[in-house]
């Protein structure tokens, strides 16, 4: 009996046991999450030879570790706008799909996405034809045909070397420097200073600055470098500085000179390189695009300057002299451009100092 009461104490354990590892192996081969859901569940393209295509993949539900791949005929030509990513509801993903130059015919394949939870897999049929079809144009504006880069700490607006001031009760010689800024410059100055180096004076009287008829320096000063700041509200568009000596005061037989090495004033900038404007492409603009075409003319050489779109870098150099025209479908790396239904932006940037104007800007979208 004692024996028997053991058997059943026994059977008992391994039947615990046996119960244990079943739950456990449930546990372990059930996914904590669902498999992705991907719509369409099957794409089919008509793209010409050398030729581009944009299609969407919506990845739906609570997802962690989301990845895309291609495979097939077609693995090399797919080009995913994000990957490696997780999706809380759903999440879109545009798909760019570039065609080589390869023979006439239906090339197959398949798009993965995968994630923790499992995959799914879309067939994929690229028609790859000799498509010849005439293409629509559109005019993008912004309404800003003419625009001034600048990039610059600051920009000297004039300058005069080996001068004399003076003034007696009989005599009197100053000083005057102007300059302008354009509308944009204007916008950009947070400031600026007069530099007056003096190379001799008798300390007669005080040195006087005014600077679009406000008084911003009075005060003796001898022989060396005066900097005088200029406050931000007093620039204008057109400048004028005027450096001159003080009354001799009580001395009424003497003159107050001062002699000038060199003065200059000069207008400290933010650096506002880049320039962007958004424009707005129409679904069918964005699905049959085709090229750019950019233009515009500039009275004067720019160095070194780049152009974007979305970020996408489509030109960096020196443009030809004062007319430039591009035409343009892929950024400089050779990558298909990523052009949104709706707001775009393109953007110009300098690449060294300077200010640059650029007039008559003509941008046009191309599409079949």
């Amino acid at each position: 009996m004692k024996g028997q009461v053991k058997i059943d104490e026994f059977a008992f354990i391994l039947l615990a046991g046996v119960i244990f590892i079943l739950i456990l192996a449930i546990v372990w081969t059930t996914p904590l999450e669902a498999p992705p859901s991907v719509e369409p569940t099957s794409i089919y393209l008509i793209v010409p030879v050398n030729g581009s295509k944009i299609f969407e993949l919506n990845v739906s539900g609570k997802l962690t570790n989301v990845t895309l791949k291609a495979t097939g005929e077609v693995a090399d030509w797919i080009r995913f706008t994000k990957n490696n990513f997780d999706v809380l509801n759903y999440e879109i993903v545009p798909c760019i799909v570039s065609v080589p130059n390869v023979s006439l015919r239906t090339y197959s394949g398949k798009i993965i996405v995968s994630s923790t939870g499992g995959k799914k897999e879309i067939e994929i049929s690229v028609d790859v034809r000799n498509i010849t079809l005439p293409l629509l144009s559109r005019s993008l504006l912004f309404g800003v045909p003419d625009f001034t880069l600048t990039y610059a700490e600051a920009k000297t607006l004039d300058s005069r070397e080996n001068e004399e001031i003076a003034r007696s009760y009989f005599y009197e010689k100053a000083l005057t420097l102007t300059g302008s800024l354009g509308d944009e410059e204007l916008a950009l100055a947070t400031g600026g200073y007069i530099r007056i180096f003096i190379s001799e004076t008798n300390l007669v009287g005080n040195l006087i600055v005014i600077f679009n008829d406000q008084e911003v320096f009075n005060k003796k000063v001898g022989a060396g470098l005066v900097e005088v700041f200029i406050n931000k509200s007093l620039i204008q568009k057109n400048n004028v500085a005027v450096i001159k000596a003080d009354s001799p005061g009580w001395k009424f037989w003497a003159t107050n000179l001062y002699k000038i090495k060199k003065a200059e004033i000069s207008i400290v900038f933010e650096k506002g390189k880049e320039k962007t404007f958004t424009f707005t492409l129409e679904p069918r603009e964005v699905d049959n695009f085709a090229y750019f075409l950019l233009s515009f003319y500039t009275p004067k050489f720019i160095p070194e300057i780049s152009i974007s779109i979305n970020r996408q870098i489509v030109f960096l150099g020196k443009p030809p002299i004062t007319f430039f025209n591009l035409n343009f479908s892929k950024d400089i790396l050779g990558n298909s451009l990523f052009l949104a239904k709706g707001e775009n932006t393109i953007t110009f940037e300098l690449r060294k100092e300077g200010s640059y104007e650029i007039r008559n800007l003509n941008f046009i979208v191309f599409y079949s």
